[in-house]
């Protein structure tokens, strides 16, 4: 439920930005259509298969963040526990055998870390070379393909709307993975608070228009009104 729970949390904030993606989406295809024609489907095409990479991407790196988180903790775990008890290690001569525990623990965690630094690095690349791709695509198309006349306005132009659009289809997977997670801890949290209560417990009442005073050991009462 904590991991539910904060899925919601997590997705919260971002709702508003996945809106404002969209339309930033919708509004940069249009102007890019408006401006370059039928060429803007060149640019379109190289956006439309990062996105599918992007996504299976961000996915593995979770997988990874979550698989590190984990081995980190059983790292710090062995380190707690050989300093709280360093007294009895000094005095058994155990110092070496922990150590290579230790020592083990990390060598998993860091081949983790590298995987995980690697994805960041494929991320990264894809997301500063998409714009420039995107736009080589679509005046290699104009140009060679339409055989239509390329300005300097249109294609700087043309440069900054790409660039949006490349974003747009970076972040938006994500988003879209973390509204997937926050509808299916949604689910399972309404599903628990609307389980009947546990037997044995006393119900809940609810008073209206009342008068509430505290009597010994059994807490507030209603001392007049009416309860439902």
């Amino acid at each position: 439920l904590a991991v539910d729970a904060n899925n919601i949390m997590q997705f919260a904030p971002g709702a508003s930005w996945a809106v404002m993606q969209c339309l930033q989406l919708l509004l940069t295809l249009a102007l890019l259509f408006w401006i370059l024609g039928r060429a803007a489907l060149g640019g379109l095409a190289v956006c439309l298969l990062c996105f599918p990479l992007n996504l299976a991407v961000m996915r593995r790196i979770k997988r990874l963040q979550d698989r590190l988180m984990a081995e980190k903790d059983e790292r710090m775990k062995v380190v707690t526990e050989a300093v709280g008890s360093i007294r009895a290690l000094k005095l058994n001569v155990w110092e070496c055998a922990l150590e290579q525990a230790i020592r083990r623990k990390r060598a998993v965690e860091l081949e983790t870390l590298s995987g995980f630094l690697r994805l960041g690095a494929i991320t990264s690349t894809l997301w500063l070379t998409a714009p420039t791709l995107s736009a080589a695509a679509s005046f290699l198309l104009k140009t060679q393909v339409l055989k239509e006349e390329l300005t300097p306005s249109m294609g700087f132009t043309a440069l900054t709307l790409f660039q949006l659009l490349s974003v747009s289809l970076t972040f938006l997977p994500m988003v879209m993975s973390q509204a997937m997670m926050a509808a299916v801890g949604l689910k399972r949290l309404s599903s628990f608070l609307a389980q009947p209560n546990v037997d044995g417990r006393p119900q809940a009442q609810v008073g209206r228009l009342g008068d509430f005073q505290w009597v010994g050991s059994t807490g507030f009462v209603l001392a007049r009104g009416s309860a439902a």
